[in-house]
Protein backbone atom coordinates (compact mmCIF):
# COMPACT_ATOMS: atom_id res chain seq x y z
CA UNK A 1 0.00 0.00 0.00
CA UNK A 2 1.57 3.27 -1.27
CA UNK A 3 0.09 6.37 0.93
CA UNK A 4 -2.63 7.95 -0.09
CA UNK A 5 -2.98 11.98 -0.10
CA UNK A 6 -6.44 13.47 0.29
CA UNK A 7 -7.46 15.09 -3.18
CA UNK A 8 -7.38 18.68 -3.15
CA UNK A 9 -10.64 19.99 -2.35
CA UNK A 10 -12.36 16.70 -1.21
CA UNK A 11 -14.60 17.79 1.02
CA UNK A 12 -14.89 16.56 4.86
CA UNK A 13 -16.92 14.05 6.64
CA UNK A 14 -20.25 15.29 6.20
CA UNK A 15 -21.66 17.16 8.58
CA UNK A 16 -25.51 16.94 7.66
CA UNK A 17 -28.03 19.48 6.10
CA UNK A 18 -26.77 22.86 7.47
CA UNK A 19 -28.46 25.59 6.70
CA UNK A 20 -25.70 28.01 7.34
CA UNK A 21 -21.97 27.57 8.44
CA UNK A 22 -18.81 29.29 8.69
CA UNK A 23 -16.04 27.12 7.42
CA UNK A 24 -12.68 26.87 8.94
CA UNK A 25 -9.16 26.67 7.45
CA UNK A 26 -7.45 23.61 5.89
CA UNK A 27 -3.97 22.77 7.14
CA UNK A 28 -2.12 19.64 8.27
CA UNK A 29 -3.15 16.85 10.93
CA UNK A 30 -1.16 14.41 13.07
CA UNK A 31 -3.35 11.44 13.84
CA UNK A 32 -0.97 8.96 14.90
CA UNK A 33 2.87 8.40 15.57
CA UNK A 34 4.89 5.34 16.31
CA UNK A 35 8.42 5.47 16.96
CA UNK A 36 10.78 2.44 15.56
CA UNK A 37 11.84 0.72 17.12
CA UNK A 38 9.88 0.62 20.08
CA UNK A 39 13.32 0.39 22.12
CA UNK A 40 15.79 3.37 21.66
CA UNK A 41 13.78 4.87 18.56
CA UNK A 42 15.65 5.88 15.40
CA UNK A 43 12.85 6.98 13.24
CA UNK A 44 9.16 8.29 13.73
CA UNK A 45 5.94 6.71 11.08
CA UNK A 46 3.30 9.79 11.11
CA UNK A 47 0.19 9.32 9.74
CA UNK A 48 -2.24 12.45 9.35
CA UNK A 49 -3.56 14.74 6.78
CA UNK A 50 -2.27 17.73 5.01
CA UNK A 51 1.38 16.99 4.28
CA UNK A 52 2.17 19.29 1.68
CA UNK A 53 6.07 20.27 1.99
CA UNK A 54 6.33 19.08 5.05
CA UNK A 55 8.38 20.76 8.45
CA UNK A 56 7.93 18.36 11.17
CA UNK A 57 9.87 19.94 14.47
CA UNK A 58 10.69 17.74 17.47
CA UNK A 59 10.81 18.99 21.14
CA UNK A 60 13.58 21.43 21.54
CA UNK A 61 15.36 20.38 18.85
CA UNK A 62 16.13 23.61 16.72
CA UNK A 63 16.15 22.50 13.55
CA UNK A 64 13.31 20.50 11.33
CA UNK A 65 13.96 16.36 11.39
CA UNK A 66 15.23 15.32 8.46
CA UNK A 67 12.87 12.95 5.98
CA UNK A 68 14.06 9.20 6.26
CA UNK A 69 15.85 8.04 2.75
CA UNK A 70 13.45 4.63 3.42
CA UNK A 71 9.84 5.45 3.11
CA UNK A 72 9.35 1.87 3.44
CA UNK A 73 7.92 1.82 7.03
CA UNK A 74 4.57 3.33 5.91
CA UNK A 75 3.67 0.35 3.50
CA UNK A 76 4.67 -2.19 6.03
CA UNK A 77 2.57 -1.32 9.27
CA UNK A 78 -0.28 -0.47 6.31
CA UNK A 79 0.10 -4.59 6.19
CA UNK A 80 0.26 -5.23 9.71
CA UNK A 81 -2.40 -5.61 12.22
CA UNK A 82 -1.08 -2.32 13.82
CA UNK A 83 -2.24 1.13 13.81
CA UNK A 84 -3.63 2.75 11.74
CA UNK A 85 -6.42 0.13 11.43
CA UNK A 86 -7.61 1.63 8.28
CA UNK A 87 -4.96 4.05 6.17
CA UNK A 88 -7.51 5.28 3.41
CA UNK A 89 -7.45 8.95 2.87
CA UNK A 90 -4.39 9.01 5.02
CA UNK A 91 -1.00 10.17 4.48
CA UNK A 92 2.00 9.07 5.46
CA UNK A 93 5.79 9.66 5.88
CA UNK A 94 8.77 8.53 8.07
CA UNK A 95 11.33 11.10 9.93
CA UNK A 96 14.49 10.45 11.96
CA UNK A 97 15.18 11.49 14.90
CA UNK A 98 18.52 12.99 16.27
CA UNK A 99 21.66 11.01 15.41
CA UNK A 100 22.76 8.39 17.31
CA UNK A 101 25.38 9.76 19.73
CA UNK A 102 28.92 7.65 20.18
CA UNK A 103 28.81 4.47 21.87
CA UNK A 104 25.66 3.35 20.08
CA UNK A 105 22.87 5.29 22.17
CA UNK A 106 20.38 7.36 21.27
CA UNK A 107 20.37 11.06 21.60
CA UNK A 108 16.47 11.13 23.01
CA UNK A 109 15.54 9.66 26.16
CA UNK A 110 12.67 8.94 27.21
CA UNK A 111 9.96 11.36 27.86
CA UNK A 112 6.73 13.56 26.76
CA UNK A 113 7.86 15.77 23.52
CA UNK A 114 5.88 18.18 21.37
CA UNK A 115 6.13 17.57 18.20
CA UNK A 116 4.94 20.10 15.71
CA UNK A 117 4.18 19.83 11.95
CA UNK A 118 4.18 22.85 9.40
CA UNK A 119 3.00 22.33 5.89
CA UNK A 120 1.80 24.39 3.29
CA UNK A 121 -1.83 24.35 3.08
CA UNK A 122 -2.76 26.04 -0.77
CA UNK A 123 -1.93 29.41 -2.99
CA UNK A 124 -3.32 32.14 -2.30
CA UNK A 125 -4.53 33.70 -5.72
CA UNK A 126 -4.69 36.98 -3.87
CA UNK A 127 -1.15 38.84 -4.95
CA UNK A 128 -3.91 41.45 -6.40
CA UNK A 129 -7.54 40.90 -7.32
CA UNK A 130 -7.60 38.45 -9.87
CA UNK A 131 -9.52 39.09 -12.94
CA UNK A 132 -11.33 35.84 -13.24
CA UNK A 133 -12.23 32.50 -10.72
CA UNK A 134 -12.93 29.48 -12.00
CA UNK A 135 -14.77 26.79 -10.21
CA UNK A 136 -15.48 22.94 -10.08
CA UNK A 137 -19.11 21.72 -9.41
CA UNK A 138 -19.33 18.49 -7.53
CA UNK A 139 -23.19 18.90 -6.06
CA UNK A 140 -22.71 18.27 -2.49
CA UNK A 141 -23.81 19.81 1.24
CA UNK A 142 -22.31 22.45 3.11
CA UNK A 143 -19.50 20.32 4.71
CA UNK A 144 -16.03 21.83 2.33
CA UNK A 145 -13.45 23.28 4.20
CA UNK A 146 -12.44 26.74 2.97
CA UNK A 147 -10.42 29.31 4.97
CA UNK A 148 -12.66 32.71 4.99
CA UNK A 149 -13.95 33.37 7.82
CA UNK A 150 -17.27 35.05 6.83
CA UNK A 151 -17.94 32.32 4.65
CA UNK A 152 -21.39 30.65 4.47
CA UNK A 153 -23.32 28.60 2.70
CA UNK A 154 -26.86 27.25 2.60
CA UNK A 155 -28.91 24.36 1.33
CA UNK A 156 -28.17 21.11 -0.47
CA UNK A 157 -27.30 20.16 -3.82
CA UNK A 158 -26.23 16.24 -3.21
CA UNK A 159 -28.72 14.06 -5.59
CA UNK A 160 -28.17 16.96 -8.55
CA UNK A 161 -27.60 15.23 -12.00
CA UNK A 162 -29.23 17.33 -14.58
CA UNK A 163 -27.83 21.27 -15.50
CA UNK A 164 -27.33 23.28 -12.78
CA UNK A 165 -28.11 27.17 -13.28
CA UNK A 166 -25.73 29.62 -10.90
CA UNK A 167 -27.01 33.14 -10.76
CA UNK A 168 -24.12 35.50 -9.08
CA UNK A 169 -24.79 38.64 -7.38
CA UNK A 170 -22.58 40.76 -5.22
CA UNK A 171 -21.53 44.42 -5.55
CA UNK A 172 -22.69 48.15 -6.20
CA UNK A 173 -23.83 50.21 -8.79
CA UNK A 174 -20.06 50.10 -9.97
CA UNK A 175 -19.77 46.32 -9.69
CA UNK A 176 -21.36 43.98 -11.26
CA UNK A 177 -20.92 40.15 -11.77
CA UNK A 178 -21.38 38.62 -15.64
CA UNK A 179 -23.99 36.05 -16.15
CA UNK A 180 -23.05 32.59 -15.27
CA UNK A 181 -25.28 30.13 -17.14
CA UNK A 182 -25.46 26.52 -16.30
CA UNK A 183 -23.19 23.35 -15.72
CA UNK A 184 -23.71 19.44 -15.20
CA UNK A 185 -21.61 18.21 -12.53
CA UNK A 186 -18.33 17.51 -12.74
CA UNK A 187 -18.07 20.52 -15.30
CA UNK A 188 -16.85 24.09 -14.74
CA UNK A 189 -18.30 27.69 -14.05
CA UNK A 190 -16.37 31.13 -14.14
CA UNK A 191 -17.30 34.04 -12.75
CA UNK A 192 -15.78 37.79 -13.70
CA UNK A 193 -16.94 41.03 -13.61
CA UNK A 194 -19.69 42.38 -16.58
CA UNK A 195 -18.33 44.72 -19.16
CA UNK A 196 -17.81 48.01 -17.79
CA UNK A 197 -18.06 47.33 -14.06
CA UNK A 198 -15.83 47.07 -11.39
CA UNK A 199 -15.06 43.42 -9.61
CA UNK A 200 -17.01 43.07 -6.81
CA UNK A 201 -15.98 43.11 -3.41
CA UNK A 202 -18.36 39.69 -2.48
CA UNK A 203 -19.72 37.40 -4.59
CA UNK A 204 -23.05 34.81 -3.97
CA UNK A 205 -23.72 32.42 -6.11
CA UNK A 206 -27.17 30.84 -6.05
CA UNK A 207 -27.69 27.17 -7.67
CA UNK A 208 -30.59 25.81 -8.58
CA UNK A 209 -31.42 22.19 -10.24
CA UNK A 210 -34.88 20.42 -10.47
CA UNK A 211 -35.69 21.35 -6.78
CA UNK A 212 -32.58 21.62 -5.33
CA UNK A 213 -30.35 24.85 -4.08
CA UNK A 214 -27.74 26.43 -2.55
CA UNK A 215 -26.49 29.25 -1.74
CA UNK A 216 -22.60 30.17 -0.85
CA UNK A 217 -20.98 33.82 -0.45
CA UNK A 218 -17.67 34.58 -0.10
CA UNK A 219 -15.39 37.55 -0.20
CA UNK A 220 -14.00 38.72 -3.39
CA UNK A 221 -12.20 41.67 -2.15
CA UNK A 222 -9.03 40.39 -1.14
CA UNK A 223 -9.41 41.17 2.47
CA UNK A 224 -9.42 37.83 2.86
CA UNK A 225 -7.60 34.79 1.01
CA UNK A 226 -8.71 32.86 -1.65
CA UNK A 227 -6.41 29.60 -1.53
CA UNK A 228 -6.63 27.53 -4.62
CA UNK A 229 -8.62 23.92 -3.91
CA UNK A 230 -10.72 25.06 -0.87
CA UNK A 231 -14.46 24.26 -0.92
CA UNK A 232 -17.41 26.66 -0.83
CA UNK A 233 -20.50 24.32 -0.74
CA UNK A 234 -20.70 22.19 -3.91
CA UNK A 235 -18.39 24.70 -5.51
CA UNK A 236 -14.10 23.85 -5.55
CA UNK A 237 -11.89 26.45 -6.57
CA UNK A 238 -9.48 25.35 -9.43
CA UNK A 239 -8.44 28.30 -11.36
CA UNK A 240 -8.00 32.19 -11.69
CA UNK A 241 -6.65 34.61 -13.76
CA UNK A 242 -4.62 37.31 -12.04
CA UNK A 243 -1.42 37.46 -9.76
CA UNK A 244 -0.85 34.61 -7.61
CA UNK A 245 0.35 35.46 -3.43
CA UNK A 246 2.18 33.45 -1.52
CA UNK A 247 1.76 29.96 -0.15
CA UNK A 248 0.01 29.83 2.82
CA UNK A 249 1.48 27.38 5.53
CA UNK A 250 -0.78 25.59 8.59
CA UNK A 251 0.30 23.87 11.61
CA UNK A 252 -0.15 21.06 13.76
CA UNK A 253 0.87 20.18 17.25
CA UNK A 254 0.78 16.52 18.97
CA UNK A 255 1.93 15.33 21.94
CA UNK A 256 4.43 12.38 21.72
CA UNK A 257 5.59 9.96 24.43
CA UNK A 258 8.72 7.79 23.95
CA UNK A 259 9.45 4.91 26.23
CA UNK A 260 6.79 4.90 28.73
CA UNK A 261 6.91 2.30 31.25
CA UNK A 262 3.62 2.45 33.79
CA UNK A 263 4.13 0.88 37.09
CA UNK A 264 4.22 -2.64 37.97
CA UNK A 265 1.03 -4.03 38.91
CA UNK A 266 0.41 -5.51 42.55
CA UNK A 267 1.16 -9.67 42.24
CA UNK A 268 -1.70 -11.79 41.64
CA UNK A 269 -3.10 -14.26 44.30
CA UNK A 270 -1.59 -17.93 44.35
CA UNK A 271 -2.89 -20.35 41.56
CA UNK A 272 -4.48 -23.52 42.79
CA UNK A 273 -2.34 -26.60 43.29
CA UNK A 274 -2.34 -28.63 39.64
CA UNK A 275 -3.05 -32.47 39.92
CA UNK A 276 -1.19 -35.07 41.69
CA UNK A 277 0.99 -36.75 38.85
CA UNK A 278 0.91 -40.13 37.47
CA UNK A 279 3.30 -42.65 39.91
CA UNK A 280 6.80 -43.24 38.83
CA UNK A 281 7.75 -46.76 37.95
CA UNK A 282 9.04 -48.88 41.30
CA UNK A 283 12.99 -48.37 41.50
CA UNK A 284 15.66 -51.36 41.53
CA UNK A 285 15.46 -53.66 44.62
CA UNK A 286 18.00 -53.25 47.20
CA UNK A 287 20.88 -55.62 48.63
CA UNK A 288 20.03 -57.86 51.32
CA UNK A 289 20.53 -56.76 54.63
CA UNK A 290 22.90 -58.65 57.00
CA UNK A 291 21.34 -61.68 59.08
CA UNK A 292 19.69 -61.37 62.39
CA UNK A 293 21.03 -62.10 65.71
Amino acid sequence: MKSIKTPIGKTSVGLGLLISVQMAIAGPKIHEVQPLPIEAPEKLVIWGTGFDNPDVYFGTHPTPLVLSADQSSCATMAFNPAPPLDPTDFECLVVDLPAVASGGQPVVPSGDYLLRIVAESGVNVCGEKPSALTFLYQPANCSGVNSQEGATCSGDMTGAVGPTYFDASGGNKTQKWASVGSAYPGQEITVFADVGYNWPNELTLEANENGLSQSVTLHTSCSQPLILGEVYGSLQLVNFEGQAGDSLSGTDLYDLTLGAVGPQGPEGEQGPAGPQGEQGPAGPQGDTGPAGP
